[in-house]
């Protein structure tokens, strides 16, 4: 079943791809950064790295370090330019580790926080400030582009996340 979710999910993703539009023309560049919101650009295609993630690891990270700083080093020599990260995948140092003397200005960092039960090994959640230093520390950056809640599904998620959402708005607010 997953075979053929994947290969429908393909096949979709393709048609959709090559369909093209009158006002885009079906050849677009996939590593060409476009604009995100009002503020930032970013890569139409996004290096993930938490397949199969949680308890802060994923396929990638079972990889081991040398073979999963491959593949992001090849996802970098081949344009893409966005990583999406999460808290629960473990990915942060070995994104920082291979972006480490890249052009900062020319990446976009994404990554999510967790507060769910489960997910990550702490049963504590502390608020996205503290969350956030750490996740810098662990990507050897300054800045970190997208810092998203990860999996909002109940319906009073905006609710029962404000406090996150306020920490991360006074994050944005200053830089």
């Amino acid at each position: 079943r997953r075979r053929e979710f994947l290969t429908a999910t393909v096949a979709g993703t393709a048609g959709v791809l090559s369909a093209g539009s009158a006002a885009e023309p079906a050849n677009t560049n996939p590593t060409e950064s476009v604009p995100l919101g009002k503020t930032l650009k970013a890569c139409r295609i996004s290096c993930g790295t938490g397949m199969g993630g949680g308890g802060r690891q994923s396929n990638q990270t079972r990889l081991g370090k040398e073979d999963f700083e491959t593949l992001l080093n090849y996802a970098y020599d081949r344009g893409i330019r966005q990583f999406d990260m999460a808290d629960m995948y473990g990915t942060h140092p070995y994104v920082g580790r291979v972006l480490k003397g890249k052009p900062r200005d020319g990446v976009q960092l994404v990554t999510k926080i967790w507060t769910r039960p489960g997910g990550i090994p702490e049963k504590e959640r502390p608020l996205a400030d503290v969350l956030v230093k750490r996740f810098l520390k662990e990507l050897q950056t300054d800045y970190i582009d997208v810092v998203q809640i990860h999996c909002m599904t109940a319906p009073d998620w905006n609710q029962s996340e404000r406090r996150q959402m306020d920490a991360l708005a006074r994050l944005k607010e200053q830089g």
